[in-house]
């Protein structure tokens, strides 16, 4: 019997996880037959060693009408004493419509392996969790990771080893913290109710969103089935995002042109400035006529007031954040069907230097920072950082004002432990781990560091600073703000280079001319998928682990089409979506109500109320429905 047993999620993380306790011998057998570790061979557990791991959720529920018959559109196939089968006939519509909305037991979900070759993995893992002692579950530290066990073990296991079951915690699979976690278990029977917090929110989330998604995708299908269109996909975040993005590309499509006309004045030097509302016109020839008429004076006095304005090196990253900045930057390194989310977890995963990648967290611990401050002295970042500063200053021909000073105490925006708690994870930073193997890194994986790295590495560097100079006439009715670098500071580092507005002109009087300026009114500008993640995280719709796949899958399977790198709906789904938006069936508040609910629910109990509660949305749905297709 195997004094310990070890669950991890996949398969870098299990070698990782074995290469670091592994110190005191050589770990033999296979992760998926048998376990992979040995007898007293590692220094921060004793005795006999294993480990195996998942690949991902291994099981996942079957569809609804395996859950139960009454949701199928045949009948149930049965064979009678005499061997004969009957039964399999095709149900009428209206009779498996009124069977709906979906409601499962949650007591008694059927599940199957997402792939026929778990099944043999999971057998293996049922043997070992049976003939071992202690039970380490070390999937990632989240919702996600804490069901892919649970489900693992509801399907395989009667009678849970509670008491002898642990949690490890990691931030990253570097070999500081996986030991770190293996020496500071966390008890299932301890729980301060952050486990019992990940599953309840695991469970009430693929729960509400199965049953009001499945609902919604076969009343969906008996809507194209009745106007003979084509077949969407639906769901709590997939109706929101489609039905945002079609909104503004109705916004966009139907913008009529507009300008107004506005007099501006020219200082001798060129500098403009711009007039006021009392100076914009309808048309082109009233403000020229203004003009003619002479009633602007040609001698005017400018004033000025002038302010510096100091900024701080922005938050961390988040993932919603370095995606943004990604996409912004890099998008032209992927290939197609590529998606920056396989970049982050190889960093995460494989090279094991990016902390946790799914945290919508900008904030780290003094611990943290006191790591980040050791890595800012290693050779390797050293020599990034000043290839990128000597970059940055030779394509904007700077001069390099930049310190750098790792000995500084922390800012409060970066440092704020009432921020973390509560939270599983913090900001998205670099690790500890040195990234001397950088040049080895594909070209992809390189960008993706390099952003997070000098964004993290900009909270020791000194602030940016500019002279702002706010122009104005003595009347007040023309404007024009100027701004001047003093100091580039961080933004060298972030190559965020802005070049000087205007040229300074001082206070007197001069002689001036005016001239109209065109204002044409502004069209909404049609989503990207920049735009859209970004919004997703500010109303609060979805998880960072889900968001920007949602909006992928959309995109892969059509829903969403992406044309001058904008997004837009499938021309064939227009219909439905303006149907569904009529009815009130796509509501963006429910999306934001249902995840901040979700966020709250500490325990399991919580999230049966959960289910209960969207089952009341889900019901609506179905009457809104079945007047549609009466």
């Amino acid at each position: 019997m195997a004094d310990w047993l070890i669950f991890a999620e996949k398969h870098d993380q299990a070698q990782k996880i074995a290469d670091t306790l592994f110190d005191k011998g050589k770990a033999t057998g296979n992760f998926n037959k048998g376990g992979f570790g040995g007898q007293s061979i590692s220094s921060v557990l004793s005795g006999e060693v294993r480990i195996v791991h998942f690949s991902g959720h291994i099981y996942e529920m079957m569809m609804p009408p395996k859950q139960d018959n009454k949701y199928s559109l045949v009948t149930e196939e049965k064979t009678n004493r005499f061997g004969l089968k009957y039964g399999g006939e095709q149900k009428s519509l209206t009779e498996i419509f009124d069977n709906y909305p979906i409601q499962l037991n949650p007591n008694n979900i059927k599940w199957k392996f997402s792939q026929d070759k778990f099944k043999s993995l999971s057998a293996n893992m049922k043997q070992l969790y049976m003939n071992s002692q202690n039970i380490i579950v070390s999937t990632d530290f989240d919702n996600e990771g804490e069901m892919i066990f649970r489900n693992w073990q509801l399907n395989n296991i009667k009678h849970p080893k509670w008491n002898s079951m642990y949690r490890a915690k990691m931030n990253s699979t570097t070999p500081k913290d996986i030991k770190y976690a293996f020496q500071h278990l966390i008890p299932y029977t301890q729980d301060n109710g952050v486990l019992k917090s990940m599953y309840a929110q695991g469970f009430a989330r693929s729960m509400a969103d199965y049953e009001y998604g499945l609902s919604f995708t076969f009343y969906g299908w008996m809507l194209a089935q009745k106007n003979n269109s084509k077949r969407g996909q639906y769901g709590r975040l997939k109706n929101s995002l489609l039905g945002v993005v079609y909104n503004q590309e109705l916004a966009h499509d139907n913008f009529k042109p507009s300008s107004n006309y506005r007099i501006d004045m020219i200082l001798p030097n060129g500098d403009v400035l711009k007039g006021d509302e009392e100076y914009t016109f309808k048309t082109e020839e009233q403000a020229k006529n203004f003009i003619d008429e002479n009633k602007l004076s040609n001698e005017v006095h400018i004033d000025f007031e002038e302010t510096e304005k100091v900024l701080s090196p922005p938050k961390l990253y988040s993932r919603n954040e370095l995606l943004v900045a990604l996409m912004k930057k890099h998008e032209k390194l992927l290939s197609k069907n590529d998606t920056w989310n396989t970049h982050l977890q190889t960093l995460y995963d494989q090279h094991s230097l990016l902390s946790y990648p799914r945290t919508d967290v900008q904030y780290i611990s003094e611990e943290i920072y006191k790591t980040l401050q050791s890595l800012a002295n290693t050779e390797s970042v050293k020599k990034l950082l000043d290839i990128r500063i000597q970059s940055v200053t030779k394509s904007h021909d700077i001069n390099n004002d930049l310190i750098f000073n790792t000995n500084q105490p922390p800012k409060k925006k970066h440092v704020d432990p009432s921020k973390l708690e509560g939270e599983s994870h913090f900001a998205l930073v670099p690790t500890d781990r040195e990234p001397s193997n950088f040049n080895t890194l594909s070209k992809v994986e390189q960008a993706v560091y390099m952003e997070d790295l000098t964004r993290t590495m900009s909270i020791f560097c000194n602030n940016n600073i500019t002279t702002q100079r706010a122009y104005h006439s003595e009347d007040s009715h023309f404007k024009a703000t100027q701004t001047r670098t003093k100091q580039y500071g961080y933004k060298i580092l972030l190559d965020n280079i802005k070049k000087d507005e205007g040229s300074f002109i001082d206070k007197g009087t001069y002689k001036v001319s005016y001239k109209v300026s065109e204002v044409k009114a502004k069209r909404p500008s049609l989503f990207t998928k920049v735009s859209l993640i970004s919004m997703t995280k500010r109303v609060n719709w979805g998880t960072s682990a889900t968001r920007d796949s949602t909006i992928e899958d959309l995109i892969n399977k059509g829903s969403l089409v992406i044309k001058d790198n904008h997004l837009r709906i499938n021309s064939d789904l227009k219909d439905t979506i303006q149907l569904l938006m009529d009815k009130g069936l796509i509501d963006f508040e429910m999306t934001s109500d249902w995840q901040t609910q979700l966020n709250k629910l500490s325990n399991y109990d919580q999230a049966i109320q959960f289910i209960e509660s969207t089952r009341k949305d889900t019901e609506q749905v179905h009457r809104t429905f079945k007047d549609i297709l009466s």
